[in-house]
């Protein structure tokens, strides 16, 4: 068995016990800060020492709590989610240990810290920072009903989280419910006793039957059921979230809970994001309502006389328009991106880019036989620099979305020797069958190269520290990077590198049928932002407000004003949309502020080549490496060699 770098070979009571110990190491070694003779204190004694312990203790949880999100094991999932628990909740109390804060801060009044390196400064400011939002400032009183509400808050999410995760539902539809549908798709289904087919709310199934499915009955149903997950418990547990957050940021001195997160957020206020959305929506507008007045047109084709669209229509008619003007069939296109195809390809594309290998290892133990493990080596050196596993087809009880997870951060060890980062992309594209492999919609091929991009990003960090190693970047930046990398899924000569027919490995995707997805992507660019910039002000909204309101009936009207199709009556959006209910809370507008960055960063790449070496290791250096050392402005004026501006973008989107 190679000496994989992780060890997932534990059992439930293994997780519990790993996951305690490790606390309990943390604490201690957090006491010993805390117990420094002042006169000894020094910027390796405290801020390194911090980090140091800190970035220690996550190698060791971070793949414990993984268990909860890609483990079929309910026993493991249990435990995992319980270590989670225990760690939020020291988290909390950690940013709140006084004598540990004035200890640090009592380093920050010596005439040492003016002698340090920027990234070094940037450490002390970024932690001290880090115990002053925790309520450090506060008085006794303030601040422990500040860590109170926190922990109610973290115990919330936790629930919101778990409740989604395990909210199943399904329904048996017989072939003619299903018409639409093609044959490789009603092939995967589980069928009964009775001849029917049964259908889950997981996104393959789901976004099949949106854009297929020629009966509305069939499409409401779904989509019904589909709006309902997390139910109705989820909504009483995001209105007190909401109302927690708002108590929390007057406690701390801020308007609202909005103004407390954006502080560090390259945004920096409420009024600099709602001018950005409204900008976006009236730039907009027109583009919607073009796009949907064609959709209109086409379902009165269908059925004469309809005045409007339903939620369950947009995206069937779409893809009607997709097929009929521009002639792209979905299924189609599938046929040319096999996964595994397409995996080489995008592999060969940032190997090309970054001037780095990726080498499979067979011989391993993963949490699942579909995991998959590769070492990425530099410079033609056999020794790793980093690990990454892949995990990329669905099953029941893993997290329903596509997402990298860092498992070990990259940092400078106290030898002087570079941590080894570990990460894993864990996604859920269709299954492979047993006379089809597993074919990607071009929008999945465009959501691996993206999530790919957030593991380059985690594992080619040079970061010195574990609080700037990765994607501990501002908020608002952190999708950046990986967008960036998304372009190449649009260029003509790169899908030619990662397309092929699956029946036929040489014949790639025929230029008549690329030039119309080409021509199609600009064809529902008002649906598509329209739609982000809908969550983006429903977000906003709920984070600006006294967390006093109905959260259903705002998404209501907002979904009307921005997106101009009404919003079913009976769905409980909210509840199963667990962005906004922990780590996108005032932050889903960081999207779109991101893409703007990331359409001007292609631009470097649009004038060179898109397999320029000198652009792609620039692009390495300035972007992936250094994570969060320095403001994310600076590196982005550092790669571009000018400032940013959104020019690119409105381009990009045909306006």
């Amino acid at each position: 068995m190679h000496n994989s770098p992780i060890d997932f070979n534990l059992d439930a009571k293994q997780i519990t016990e790993h996951c305690q110990q490790a606390i309990k190491q943390l604490d201690m070694r957090l006491s010993s800060i805390e117990n420094l003779n002042p006169d000894s204190v020094s910027f390796n004694n405290t801020f390194v020492a911090f980090d140091q312990s800190l970035g220690d203790f996550s190698d060791i949880y971070l793949p414990l709590v993984f268990f909860n999100s890609v483990s079929a094991d309910k026993s493991l999932r249990d435990s995992a989610f319980n270590c989670q628990q225990q760690v939020n909740q020291f988290y909390v109390d950690l940013y709140t240990r006084e004598k540990l804060y004035r200890v640090l801060h009592s380093f920050k009044n010596k005439h040492d810290y003016l002698e340090l390196k920027p990234v070094d400064k940037r450490l002390v400011d970024k932690t001290l920072l880090a115990f002053e939002r925790s309520g450090m400032k506060l008085n006794q009183h303030q601040r422990s009903r500040y860590n109170k509400l926190s922990k109610a808050l973290s115990e919330l999410q936790s629930q919101f989280s778990k409740n989604l995760a395990e909210h199943t539902d399904n329904t048996e539809l017989t072939k003619s419910d299903l018409e639409g549908l093609p044959e490789s798709f009603l092939e995967q289904l589980e069928k009964t006793k009775g001849n029917t087919y049964i259908v889950t709310l997981a996104y393959p199934h789901y976004f099949s039957i949106m854009e297929n499915a020629k009966k509305a009955s069939t499409r409401k149903l779904l989509q019904t059921k589909f709006f309902k997950r997390g139910g109705k418990q989820n909504i009483a547990l995001f209105q007190q979230a909401l109302r927690i957050r708002h108590i929390l940021a007057k406690i701390m001195g801020y308007k609202n809970h909005a103004a407390f997160i954006l502080e560090e957020r390259m945004a920096k206020t409420p009024e600099n994001v709602e001018h950005f959305l409204k900008d976006l929506t009236n730039k907009l507008r027109p583009k919607l309502k073009q796009e949907l007045d064609q959709l209109l047109a086409l379902k009165q084709k269908e059925q004469p006389g309809t005045t409007h669209l339903n939620d369950w229509d947009w995206r069937y008619y779409m893809n009607q328009l997709k097929k009929e003007k521009y002639q792209v069939d979905q299924e189609l296109i599938k046929e040319y991106f096999p996964a595994k195809t397409v995996i080489k390809g995008m592999f060969d594309i940032y190997q090309t880019l970054f001037n780095v290998k990726f080498n499979q290892i067979d011989n391993h133990f993963a949490w699942h036989k579909d995991a998959q493990l590769f070492s990425i080596t530099e410079n033609n050196d056999p020794n790793p620099v980093a690990y990454f596993y892949m995990d990329l087809y669905p099953r029941n009880n893993k997290y329903p979305h596509a997402a990298a997870f860092t498992l070990k951060s990259g940092r400078l060890l106290p030898d002087g020797s570079y941590n080894k980062p570990v990460s894993a992309i864990v996604a859920n594209f269709p299954q492979p069958s047993q006379d089809t492999p597993s074919l990607l919609p071009i929008n999945q091929v465009e959501t691996l190269f993206h999530e790919f991009g957030h593991i380059m990003h985690q594992t080619l960090t040079r970061a010195p520290y574990l609080a700037f190693s990765g994607t501990s970047v501002a908020r608002d930046f952190v999708e950046t990077p990986s967008q960036v990398l998304e372009n190449w899924v649009w260029d003509e000569r790169m899908l030619n590198k990662f397309s092929g027919h699956y029946q036929n490995a040489s014949q790639t995707l025929p230029k008549d049928l690329l030039d119309k997805i080409l021509a199609s992507k600009l064809c529902d660019t008002g649906l598509h932002y329209c739609r982000q910039l809908m969550f983006a002000t429903v977000d906003l909204k709920y984070h600006t407000s006294n967390g006093k309101l109905d959260p259903i009936k705002l998404w209501s009207d907002v979904q009307k004003d921005i997106f101009s199709i009404p919003m079913p009556e009976d769905s409980l959006k909210v509840a199963g949309f667990g962005h906004l209910m922990g780590g996108y809370d005032s932050a889903y507008y960081g999207y779109l502020w991101a893409e703007v960055y990331a359409a001007d960063l292609f631009t470097r790449f649009e004038k060179n080549g898109l397999l320029d070496q000198n652009a792609g290791l620039d692009y390495k250096k300035w972007i992936l490496e250094k994570g969060g050392s320095q403001d994310a402005e600076v590196l982005i004026e550092g790669f571009l060699q000018r400032s940013s501006n959104n020019n690119a973008f409105i381009q990009s989107l045909g306006l």
